[in-house]
This record gives C-alpha cells, structure tokens and sequence, in this order.
C-alpha cells in the first residue's frame, strides 16, 4: 500500500490543520446524527491504536432558528439533549439575548485535529505504507484490474486507489477522466481570541452565516471563533491565502455580543471548504477507483467513520452509508 500526499503531513493548505476541530452528535439532519454515532467508535479505536486522547468533551450549544431543526433531528434518532432557559445559558456564559430554542448536548468535543492528522499518517506508515510525501499526483488511470497513479516523479502501481484529495479533487477526477458531483472550493478562516470568562461549551449560533465558537483546548492559542461557509470561491492552486479583516473582525464582533465581553484577536488563518451539493459528503466508486469527499465545512469529525467506510468498498464491502453519500 501507498500513500501519496501533495504536501507534507500538517500542511496548512488544505482543510485539516490547526489545533482543533468539533465533534458533535447535534445536527439539523437526523442522517448526519446517525452518522455521527456511528462515528464514536471509529474515534474509539484511533485513540487506542494511537495512545492518546484526541476528544475532549465539553458539550455543545446550539442557538438560533436552526437549533429547532436539532431538537427535531435529535428527537427523531432518540439522542437526549437539554433545552436551557434564560438562566441556563447565563450559567453556560452566554450573555446576548437568544430568541427562540437553545439546547445543550453532552457528547460534543473538541477533536486535537492537527495531532489526529499526524497521528493517522504516523500509524499508517508504522502499518507498512509506503509514503509519498511532496508528490503530487498528475493522473490516475485505470485498465480492467489494476491503476495506475503518476505522480511528477514516480509511477505507482496498485489494484485499487482511493482519491480523497481535498479542494483539488475535482481537478484530479477530470484530468483523470472521473465523472463527480460538482465541488465548490471556499476560502474560509478562522480567528483566535483571547477572552475572560469564555464559555466552556461549543457554541454554534444557527443565525445565517452560522458562526460558532470552541473553547481553548489541546495547542489552540486561544478561543476559537469563526463563520461557516462565509468565504469567497477560490482555486486552491492560487494558495496559500491571507485571512480576511473582515471576517476577522466580524468572528469578534459575533463573540463580543455572545459574551458580553471585549475579546483580543490574537490571530486568523484560512482553510479550504471543499463544498459538494446539499453539504453531503461523497464516496463514489468508478471501477477500480474509490473518490472521497468527506467534505463542505463539517466533515473532520467523520474522518475515521468514512476512511472506513472508504475501506471497505475498496475491499468489496458494503460501506453502511446512506444513497445520498455513497454513489457505486
């Protein structure tokens, strides 16, 4: 087996660097609730096979006109969750005015998403995979039993390959003559806050742009705050890209109000969402090649659920995913 990697393991231009990530069982859509507790074992045993603690659970809060949609999504699967009062979300930190649901669930975390990255590759390689770090891969190309990837040095050989190449997935299925759903590349960011009396929760406000919040954890410098899908469409080739004052200082205003507080930025950094339509992620099969897509903002905390499920169609198997994600 072979792993081939663009850049080099924790490379910021892509979508999985940084200290952190949320995991959350709270979603508007009871699939991707269901998918989320499929997810916890995989988690499970990555922590085992690496030897670390990887989730820190804090519990999470969800504001705003979508967090009725989780209240329905969650009661549809049968996952408890706890519907705060005004009082509730004053002792939570949360200081604004929250006009209509607001409900708290106890299994979300923080995800140390850098050292998860690292880790995967180092436990990958100690499984004897052969690395390709700082290759990139120009085309991959198929006969009836076997594929071939080419890269700008190399020439690798194999009888089946999983592309899961990020925001440069669909420049790599169409030079390869793969058909895929369309994906949309955003230039997103993330700001990083020094404040008094932060929440201790996640903290996702479903107003439109979603904005969200996580506690300082693992190396994050400080609290975490930034937009979902508030960025513009770019060409990951045009990378890498400087974060946005606008949104660096909308990210604080956003937690400013949250908290009542006057918080310090300490510093901003991009990230690329890879979007494919209705948010969904994608794992399509086209002969002896697997294409993945766990993607559109939200997809790090299925990480280990859907390499799995990658996995097994690579082997024959039935991966257990819904139609709307897996397209054999």
């Amino acid at each position: 087996m072979a792993l081939v990697e663009r850049f080099q393991p924790g490379h910021a231009r892509g979508s999985s660097h940084g200290p952190t990530r949320v995991f959350r069982i709270s979603y508007r859509d009871p699939m991707y609730v269901r998918l989320a507790l499929e997810s916890v074992p995989d988690w499970q045993r990555l922590e085992r096979d690496a030897g670390e603690q990887l989730l820190t659970h804090t519990g999470g809060i969800d504001l705003g006109p979508g967090a009725d949609d989780c209240a329905l999504a969650l009661d549809t699967v049968g996952v408890e969750y706890e519907l705060l009062d005004r009082a509730g979300l004053q002792n939570a930190g949360i200081k604004m005015e929250v006009n209509g649901t607001a409900l708290f669930q106890k299994e979300a975390a923080v995800i140390a998403a850098e050292r998860t990255v690292l880790l995967q590759a180092e436990l990958a390689v100690r499984a004897g995979v052969a690395p390709y770090f700082g290759s990139t891969v120009r085309a991959v190309t198929q006969s009836a039993d076997s594929v071939t990837i080419s890269t700008d040095g190399d020439s690798i050989e194999c009888e089946r390959a999983v592309i899961a190449a990020g925001a440069w997935t669909s420049q790599l299925t169409r030079e390869s003559g793969i058909e895929m759903p369309p994906l949309e590349v955003t230039c997103e960011q993330v700001s990083y806050l020094r404040s008094a009396d932060a929440p201790e929760s996640i903290v996702i406000d479903w107003t439109e742009p979603a904005r969200y919040m996580l506690p300082v954890a693992y190396s994050s410098p400080g609290v975490k705050s930034g937009f979902y899908r508030a960025g513009p469409v770019v060409d990951p080739n045009d990378g890498p890209f400087e974060p946005s004052e606008e949104l660096t200082d909308g990210s604080k205003q956003w937690y400013d109000s949250l908290t009542n507080s006057d918080a310090e930025v300490l510093l901003s950094e991009t990230c690329l969402y890879t979007n494919a339509p209705r948010d969904d992620f994608v794992l399509k099969q086209q002969g002896n090649v697997i294409i993945l897509s766990a993607c559109s903002g939200h997809g790090f905390k299925f990480g280990p659920r859907m390499g799995r499920a990658a996995a097994d169609v690579a082997e024959g198997k039935d991966p257990r995913l819904p139609e709307r994600i897996f397209r054999s």
